[in-house]
């Protein structure tokens, strides 16, 4: 595939419509969709991803999760469920 660079705008709460040509390249045009960013310094990839949710997870886990999404409680990544979990416990 040859080497393309599309734009779009973002709005001012931070949304961004996926231009067509790219919708396309992720095979999720017209059907919606997840999509996944991967941060490298100042160097954004868009990915299509797929969510599995984890069946280990508590009621109560899920809910402290959902809350945490609501409120945008941190800005951190971690690299393992008990360690995301940790945090989350700690707030």
């Amino acid at each position: 595939m040859a080497l393309k660079i599309v734009s779009a705008n973002v709005k001012a709460n931070g949304e961004v419509q996926l231009p067509k040509p790219v919708q396309q390249a992720l095979a999720i045009a017209g059907k919606g969709g997840t999509v996944g960013f991967i941060v490298e310094r100042s160097r954004v990839s868009l990915t299509k991803v797929k969510i599995i949710p984890d069946r280990n997870l508590s009621d109560e886990d899920i809910a402290l999760l959902a809350q945490c999404s609501r409120g945008r409680v941190g800005r951190r990544t971690f690299r393992t469920k008990e360690a995301t979990l940790q945090h989350l416990w700690s707030l």
